[in-house]
């Protein structure tokens, strides 16, 4: 999303116009392509089951 605004110049840049800051709007894009690539790595395994109750609960429980 920076990378549009950061080519046209209207942020980072001296001036607003055609590629006015074309190594930010480079390295947005980078950034971007980084963060893409992350959303498919495999994420974390889920937690393991409990028969602790949860918190609400427990709550609920106390006050009856």
């Amino acid at each position: 999303m920076g990378a549009v605004p950061a080519w046209i110049g209207l942020i980072h840049a001296s001036e607003v116009g055609w590629a006015a800051a074309p190594q930010v709007s480079l390295g947005y894009l980078f950034f971007g392509a980084v963060c893409a690539a992350c959303s498919f790595l495999p994420g974390t395994a889920p937690p393991p089951e409990t028969d602790m109750p949860e918190p609400a609960d427990t709550i609920e429980a106390q006050s009856t």
